[in-house]
C-alpha cells in the first residue's frame, strides 16, 4: 500500500482563487474610485488654466517691475551713503582746525 500517491497530486496542484479575488477586488476598486468629467467641467477647467496663465504671466511682468525698482532704490541709496559720508569727511575735516584754535586760544 502506498501512502504517497495522494500527496504527489496536491504539490503539483496550483489554487489560482486568491489571485482571482484580488483582481477583482482591484477591478471593483478602480470601478468605484474612477470619476468622469463632464464637458462643462472640462470646459470651467480650461478656462480656469488659461486665466491662471495670463495671472501668471501678469504677476511675473509686476515682479520684474518691483525689482527693476528695488534696483533703482538700491543704487540712488548707495549713491546718497556715498555723498553723505563725503560731506561727513569734508565736515570732520573742517572741524579739525576750529578745534586747534580752541586750544590754541585757553
Amino acid at each position: 500500500m502506498r501512502l504517497d500517491e495522494g500527496i504527489e497530486d496536491q504539490k503539483l496542484a496550483l489554487d489560482i482563487t486568491p489571485l482571482i479575488d484580488i483582481i477583482f477586488l482591484l477591478v471593483l476598486f478602480f470601478a468605484v474610485s474612477t470619476s468622469f468629467i463632464s464637458g462643462e467641467d472640462l470646459q470651467t477647467l480650461q478656462e480656469d488654466v488659461v486665466t491662471f496663465k495670463d495671472s501668471s504671466e501678469r504677476l511675473q511682468q509686476e515682479v520684474q517691475q518691483q525689482s527693476a525698482q528695488i534696483d533703482t532704490l538700491q543704487t540712488d541709496f548707495t549713491r546718497m551713503v556715498e555723498e553723505k559720508t563725503r560731506e561727513i569727511q569734508q565736515l570732520a575735516a573742517n572741524l579739525e582746525p576750529v578745534q586747534d584754535l580752541t586750544i590754541l586760544d585757553i
